[in-house]
């Protein structure tokens, strides 16, 4: 069966005075039907740049560009106009945003935003559709939450509307990009517990951004390691968890913290991502690497298939 998302060879750059900088890298990337692909590497490692692209959503100004191709089925999402992407987002693709606070506009009530998908959907606003979907997100009192303004609702209440907005039209797939950043951590858990349980209701594909190793595990059938704009390590979540392949990814996961055994120091990895302005050449993970030799430094490593594992890096 062909993937719900297929990104073949994807590249995006950004403009930065007379230079055109990486922020995503020759990435490939399958999602199917029914499936949850975590993307996971630090801060600036290029997670939501990748999620922004099927979209549509980069900056259109001339400061992007993009090479590659991206399918949603068996359309390639950059041959459209964007009168026909605009048909796609939300209905077949949906976003859930980072921050719910800002996502919300804060002069309007949670009806009125709610009401605008709602019509783009039945041609009129429906109150009882509107109420329906904050009880789909375990929302009680729904009637309070819809004469509220975003700033008279809790921040978990705030990301349950934005779930909400998202899922107004079935979308077969949600891309949720870091969507529990915001929120202390019991709150986190019950976002993530409703993610899972309205995709397996749906039946949606989701792809689900964080920088948190420790959420993988129990959201995700796959997961992709990304660092400095490419996808190093991809694999099945427990395979990629029990036996990590990359020398970054063993790394991310030395230094989680261990509920069991004696206490001590957690293994930090030295130094920092780099900067797009200021790749090193070679692997770009090279100068942090623990493992690295002198092929390391001078050429680019490519894609391996290693045990069924995809795998970016000279060991293999």
């Amino acid at each position: 069966m062909a993937p719900l998302l297929s990104i073949k060879d994807l590249t995006v750059d950004y403009r930065h005075e007379d230079r055109w900088l990486p922020a995503v890298k020759n990435v490939f990337l399958d999602v199917s039907e029914g499936e949850t692909v975590a993307i996971v590497g630090e801060s600036g490692c290029g997670k939501s740049t990748l999620a922004l692209t099927p979209l549509g959503l980069l900056p259109q100004d001339g400061t992007c560009r993009t090479t590659g191709q991206v399918f949603l089925n068996d359309k390639n999402l950059f041959n459209l106009k964007e009168e026909e992407r605009r048909l796609l987002r939300g209905r077949r693709i949906a976003m859930v945003f980072q921050d719910p606070f800002s996502s919300l506009n804060p002069v309007l009530t949670i009806n009125y935003q709610l009401q605008e998908a709602i019509i783009l959907k039945e041609g009129k606003p429906n109150h009882q559709t509107a109420m329906d979907l904050l009880k789909q997100v375990h929302l009680s009192d729904a009637e309070r939450i819809l004469e509220s303004y975003p700033h008279q609702i809790s921040g978990g209440q705030r990301q349950r509307v934005l779930i909400a907005m998202a899922l107004v039209h079935h979308p077969a797939l949600l891309i949720a990009d870091e969507p529990t950043t915001a929120l202390d951590v019991t709150i986190q858990d019950e976002i993530l517990q409703l993610l899972k349980e309205l995709k397996t209701k749906l039946g949606m594909a989701m792809i689900f951004i964080t920088h948190n190793m420790g959420i993988v595990k129990n959201i995700s059938d796959r997961m992709a390691v990304m660092y400095a704009g490419h996808i190093v390590e991809l694999g099945k979540t427990a395979d990629v968890l029990a036996a990590p392949k990359h020398p970054y990814t063993q790394a991310l996961l030395r230094s989680l913290p261990k509920l069991t055994g004696s206490l001590g120091t957690i293994p930090v990895m030295e130094g920092q991502p780099p900067e797009p302005s200021a790749m090193p050449a070679g692997c770009p993970f090279h100068p942090r690497c623990d493992r690295t030799f002198e092929r390391c430094e001078k050429e680019d490593p490519f894609e391996r298939d290693s045990d069924g594992r995809r795998v970016q890096c000279h060991l293999f």
